[in-house]
């Protein structure tokens, strides 16, 4: 699939598309994420390869969007409508998705704290009993 042919992921997108964030490592603070029209700045305070998912201080709003869809299932899961309803998506959106999962993934620790929130990252982890 072309990323470019997607309106989520197009250059010319300049309506604001997720609000601001900080990348966290657990409860630490690896990025503060700022959005702009065209391009995203990112403020590293933690260089570390392993808690960092942005590879350079700015990118545009498309290399963005490839690293936010990076942090979403898989687009073609034979499950994918049952884990968008699960979590109150109508389509598949890697913007929405974060914003609802805060680009939680099993397989690390990172995840995005948005403003306004009192959040830990205890408060994220699955818990024993759901499925």
């Amino acid at each position: 699939m072309d990323l470019k042919q997607n309106k989520d992921f197009s250059e010319e997108e300049t309506s604001p598309i997720m609000p601001d964030f900080l990348l966290m490592w657990e409860d630490e603070v690896v990025t503060s994420v700022h959005i702009g029209e065209t391009m995203v700045h990112i403020d590293r305070y933690i260089l570390h390869p392993v808690k960092q998912i942005f590879y350079k201080d700015d990118i545009t709003r498309y290399e963005f969007g490839g690293i936010i869809r990076d942090r979403c299932w898989d687009e073609n899961r034979k499950d994918i409508g049952k884990l968008l309803s699960l979590i109150g998506v109508e389509e598949y959106n890697p913007f929405e998705i974060c914003k609802k999962t805060h680009g939680r993934m099993v397989q690390d620790k990172i995840w995005f704290k948005f403003e306004g929130e009192d959040l830990h990252f205890c408060d994220l982890k699955r818990k024993e009993h759901e499925p």
